[in-house]
């Protein structure tokens, strides 16, 4: 017999067993060969024609049977069980079946939410739903299926909330070696979770019970779930380019939603100790935690310090340092020779800078003498003239022992030399009194060649047009006493 006689013939014998158990519900042999025809299908048509027989079955039942959920003896609760697990082992193969799979799954947890709750007690199944998740996170997973599920889980609060919880009890399998794979997609559903605040008496949300049943939605226990869900994630081995995914999306606004933001910390230092542009992202991590929520690191400022390096000024996130390391430096209240000791640290790295840094780190200097009277010094000093006689130690790594305060900034002096005309008007703001207000410089932090090059092209030329010819041309090849015309001939 050929393959697709057998298949109708099983096809056909599945249809039979759906009409038998909906003319008898009392028929559950019926109901358990067609679960067996769901755990058995071998390719894709037959497994697409077992779940929608499968689900005939379990509509009818959640419709017409109140106590199926209620009762853990109901003769069919074990072949709801093994339907479900069958459904889960499809859900990775990644055709047409699995996306049937994931949409009947969904459906039957919010059938049992609805079937099962209570004015005293929700009936989302959390087991069901960790079950799934577990699934959903797996290396196997397909990356439609998580969309899938995102959309569901924003149409829905109660499944937000529940999601959040059960991907905070999933989360302790990152204490252990984890694949790439699986990271991302719990990164994927993670992110995706919403952690609204405290809801009026009057609001309502949205759930899958609608308006007959209140979900008994508690925002601390969302943030406690949410919190630990992100602290037990952070344990794993992120790939480089998710770390900065995910110090990107941990932003001051994120962090505020856990419960204690300090539990952050660990990772937060961890990330700065790896360098680059991982380091850079987790500064602004680390700055939240000192000043909002009194986090002790009292080497913080050092550790800043270190990160300005040559290195800095051709990193992704520039941009991003300097606008920190402005807020970070903007306290009145910092003893003068550390703000000395970044002054001086900058200027002499802005002699080495590409010219579009060099436009926002000189303003940066000169803000920092504008913030505290003390720098004043560095900019009068005459004694030191250049790197010979300069006290400056730029290899010290502790602002404290750099001498910087001693010094001057003499590297503005010597920029005003400059091959960029911008440049070398920038830097001759130590030649008069800096004024009271600071220069804003966030219109360059962002430059590059390319758009010096472009304004350079856009200015106007307001000197004398300089002489390119003896003689006016008439022509290519024209000129009077032109040596070329006698050996090569325009055709």
């Amino acid at each position: 017999m050929s393959k697709n006689k057998t298949r109708k013939l099983t096809e056909s014998s599945v249809d039979k067993c759906v009409r038998l158990f909906l003319e008898d519900r009392a028929d559950t042999k019926s109901a358990e060969t067609v679960v067996k025809a769901l755990a058995c299908a071998k390719d894709e048509d037959g497994a697409v024609a077992a779940i929608i027989a499968v689900n005939k079955i379990f509509s009818r039942v959640f419709s017409e049977d109140e106590k199926f959920f209620k009762d853990d003896e109901h003769p069919l609760a074990g072949v709801f069980s093994a339907s479900w697990s069958s459904l889960l082992a499809i859900l990775p193969e990644g055709n047409k079946a699995s996306d049937l799979a994931l949409q009947t799954l969904l459906m039957w947890i919010e059938c049992e939410t609805v079937k099962k709750s209570t004015e005293t007690s929700y009936g989302l199944p959390e087991t069901r739903l960790e079950e799934l998740l577990r699934v959903l996170c797996s290396d196997s997973a397909m990356e439609k299926h998580l969309v899938q599920f995102q959309n569901k889980l924003e149409a829905y609060d109660d499944l937000n909330f529940y999601t959040c919880k059960a991907l905070w009890k999933i989360s302790d399998k990152f204490s252990k070696p984890t694949t790439e794979l699986e990271i991302q997609n719990y990164f994927t559903l993670i992110k995706a979770i919403r952690v609204k605040d405290k809801i009026t008496k009057d609001q309502t949300l949205p759930t899958f019970v609608g308006e007959e049943i209140d979900f008994p939605f508690n925002f601390q226990d969302l943030r406690k779930f949410y919190q630990y869900a992100w602290v037990n994630f952070l344990r794993a081995a992120l790939p480089e380019k998710l770390y900065i995914h995910v110090l990107v999306f941990l932003d001051e606004k994120k962090v505020a939603l856990f419960k204690n933001p300090c539990l952050m910390a660990d990772f937060l230092i961890e990330s700065y100790n790896k360098g680059g542009s991982i380091a850079l992202l987790a500064l602004n991590g680390l700055f939240t935690l000192i000043h909002k929520y009194n986090l002790e690191l009292p080497d913080f400022y050092t550790r800043l310090y270190a990160l300005f390096k040559a290195d800095i000024f051709y990193q992704k996130y520039r941009a991003r340092f300097f606008f920190l390391a402005d807020l970070f430096l903007s306290s009145s209240h910092l003893p003068a020779y550390l703000v000395a000791a970044f002054a001086k640290k900058m200027a002499r790295l802005c002699l080495i800078a590409p010219a579009y840094s060099q436009l926002h780190v000189i303003p940066f200097i000169g803000n920092l003498v504008i913030r505290h009277a003390a720098l004043s010094r560095m900019v009068h000093c005459q004694e030191t003239k250049d790197m010979n006689s300069d006290p400056f130690d730029e290899n010290e790594t502790d602002p404290a022992k750099s001498r910087a305060l001693e010094s001057s900034l003499w590297e503005l002096k010597t920029l005003q030399s400059h091959w960029l005309q911008s440049v070398a008007a920038k830097s001759s703001i130590i030649n008069s009194a800096f004024p009271k207000i600071e220069w804003d410089f966030s219109d360059v932090l962002e430059g590059s060649y390319v758009q010096l090059f472009e304004k350079a092209v856009k200015d106007k030329y307001r000197g004398s047009i300089p002489t390119t010819n003896y003689h006016k041309p008439k022509g290519l090849l024209k000129h009077a006493d032109d040596k070329l015309k006698s050996s090569w001939i325009l055709e």
